[in-house]
């Protein structure tokens, strides 16, 4: 139920980004769905960061969504997608 829950919340918080709701927009609607409030830091790196980073990448909205994925993660995702040796 937990994860359930935190997968709601993702997407409402991708699709209140999507909106460019404003923190207290964001605030009514989680109250509003009856999930756990956002800081407004938090919601800085969901509009700056993660928003930005996913919106025309599936496979990374899963992962945000879905899999809960960190900054960090996804910083180590493009390093190593952008930082791949050659074979020789």
């Amino acid at each position: 139920m937990r994860v359930k829950n935190h997968r709601q919340r993702s997407r409402l918080l991708f699709l209140c980004a999507e909106e460019r709701k404003t923190y207290a927009q964001v605030c009514d609607e989680l109250q509003t769905g009856h999930f756990q409030l956002i800081s407004e830091a938090e919601w800085k790196l969901w509009v700056d960061y993660y928003f930005p980073l996913v919106k025309s990448n599936p496979l990374y909205k899963e992962e945000l969504i879905n899999n809960n994925r960190t900054l960090s993660w996804f910083a180590r995702n493009l390093s190593e997608r952008y930082n791949k040796t050659s074979l020789s």
